[in-house]
């Protein structure tokens, strides 16, 4: 199932938009995310209409998927702003993980919609997987904002967990810079 225009031209303006903000830099081919909030420790470009923004994409991603059963949504380390919101959206509990993911979970959480900015390789995320599993959560989705290609869906199949993924470096490089690697 296709997403639908709107998401598609919202999609597209967030791409944009995480340019002009500084979430997404370049130098040469390559680029680099931030996604830390203005008010963190350590300040970052990401403004709360941006983060409103990246989850009205998400819910539109998270529609296309189909119906959950979820009753939360995890969000992982410093996924926590825009996870937040993304639950909200969708009318469900938040909950924030550790990087370690012993963190306590409420008794009536039994699956979780886990939410991640960034997917790398994948094991960033395997230490959580497992804690909340051992712990009773169903986990076997996950919402990603940016898959960096670099074999993370791969290890993320492994331990049966299928990400749902707005942009790809890739994609997310061709919306916000076209053919020609600049703004």
């Amino acid at each position: 199932m296709a997403m639908p225009t709107e998401c598609y031209r919202t999609k597209r303006e967030l791409a944009l938009n995480l340019v002009d903000a500084g979430v997404v830099r370049t130098t040469g081919s390559d680029f680099s995310l931030n996604f830390r909030m203005i008010g963190d420790q350590r300040p970052g470009p990401l403004t709360f209409p941006l983060v409103s923004s990246i989850a009205q994409c998400m819910e539109c991603l998270q529609n296309e998927v189909g119906d959950y059963s979820y009753n939360a949504v995890l969000g992982i380390c410093g996924e926590a702003p825009i996870a937040q919101v993304f639950a909200a959206s969708l009318g469900l509990a938040f909950i924030s993980s550790d990087e370690e993911g012993d963190n306590p979970i409420p008794r009536h959480v039994r699956e979780a919609l886990v939410f991640v900015n960034v997917l790398s390789s994948g094991v960033e995320y395997e230490k959580q997987i497992h804690a909340l599993r051992d712990r009773g959560v169903c986990v076997d989705h996950i919402m990603v904002i940016v898959d960096l290609e670099q074999g993370g869906r791969k290890k993320l199949a492994e331990l049966n967990c299928e990400p749902h993924v707005l942009f790809t470096a890739s994609e997310l490089f061709e919306d916000a810079f076209g053919d020609s690697g600049q703004e």
